[in-house]
């Protein structure tokens, strides 16, 4: 199979994930919607980091996964590193967010958009990562 057909394939899987994976946010959406509550609310909700962790974990599984079945060598450092990343800049700032946010430690529109920043963040780093382990596995 050619590159771009692995990496359109790819992307396609990747992009339905993502999909299904916000569709608890799209449900919290409606229902805000129909109890006539502001939208913005749900934006303030511990969820959007539960969705965050959950991004960055499945960013790690798809990514060393893909490696792990990969026959071309890779560089033991550069996947250490990766991953040391992942969890310092991604899972960790997840975890410390949903935690704020669930216990109502902090309620600033600081903690918040910080929150929602790192959702951003987790997805398109589980498009741009997932993709390429997604492109390993269906090598």
């Amino acid at each position: 199979m050619k590159t771009q057909e692995i990496e359109r394939k790819a992307s396609l899987i990747i992009v339905a994930e993502i999909l299904f994976s916000i569709m608890p946010l799209l449900i919290l959406m409606f229902i805000t919607i129909l109890n006539n509550q502001p939208l913005l609310e749900i934006f303030k909700r511990s969820d959007i980091s539960f969705i965050s962790v959950y991004f960055f974990g499945q960013t790690l599984v798809r990514f060393i996964s893909g490696i792990a079945k990969s026959e071309k060598k890779k560089k033991w450092q550069v996947i250490s590193l990766f991953v040391s990343l992942l969890f310092i800049f991604g899972i960790i700032p997840s975890i410390i967010l949903l935690i704020v946010i669930y216990t109502e430690l902090y309620s600033t529109t600081l903690v918040y958009i910080l929150q929602n920043i790192w959702l951003i963040i987790s997805i398109l780093a589980y498009f741009i990562f997932g993709k390429i382990g997604q492109m390993y596995l269906d090598e």
